[in-house]
């Protein structure tokens, strides 16, 4: 049984990618100091079309070498790894935003689970994402709850379209699960950049053995 310990996390999220249009379309359907469609194919993936609507899915850690694009959270347990949807984009940020987090949620590698979380809204506009998730996400410590909201925030991010992102989880801002004081809390309509989420990738790469 893996034991979980809460670390400090400079958490903000990733570069990765694989779809590209800017136009303005729409689908309905911590970051400080954090302590069917066809068949979907969700083994993670070491090289990937860059036509390949992509998620981030957890790592399930053993002995093989580090996927490009890995991103840890917490060292030898929490790793997070771009996977293949099986779809291929559409010239629709929206849509391929919303099937990359339909299979995110779906995922039975997930550390976190949820009974009922939804895609309430995903919108996209001159590089602009707007996403509104519903629903409960319960996880064994604070440190799992971050790692949801990092892979929420890198699967977006994962349409080069996307620029800058709001993500809201029950109206709030995403980054704030897992949070240890309200202090650290973000406003709803917090902004998230690609720059910020890359550097955050960089700066938690998987190393390779």
């Amino acid at each position: 049984m893996r034991k979980l310990v809460v670390l400090p996390i400079t958490i903000l999220v990733l570069f990765l990618a694989a779809c590209g249009n800017s136009e303005s379309q729409t689908e309905d359907v911590s970051l400080d100091n954090p302590p069917e469609q066809p068949i979907v194919e969700t083994d993670p993936v070491e090289e990937h079309s860059e036509e390949s609507v992509l998620y981030y899915s957890f790592l399930e850690i053993d002995d093989s070498e580090p996927l490009t694009g890995s991103v840890v959270i917490l060292r030898d347990i929490l790793i997070l790894v771009p996977t293949s949807t099986g779809m291929i984009c559409v010239a629709d940020p929206a849509a391929n935003i919303s099937e990359a987090l339909r299979s995110m949620i779906n995922d039975p590698r997930n550390e976190w689970t949820s009974d009922d979380l939804q895609i309430s809204e995903v919108t996209f506009d001159n590089g602009h994402a707007e996403v509104a998730l519903q629903g409960e996400i319960f996880g064994a410590g604070d440190i799992v709850l971050i790692a949801s909201s990092i892979q929420v925030l890198l699967t977006v991010f994962t349409d080069n379209s996307v620029q800058t992102a709001t993500v809201t989880l029950n109206g709030e801002c995403i980054g704030n699960l897992g949070i240890s004081h309200e202090s650290e809390a973000r406003p709803a309509d917090y902004v998230y950049t690609r720059a910020e989420i890359e550097a955050f990738m960089v700066n938690n790469a998987q190393e390779s053995q």
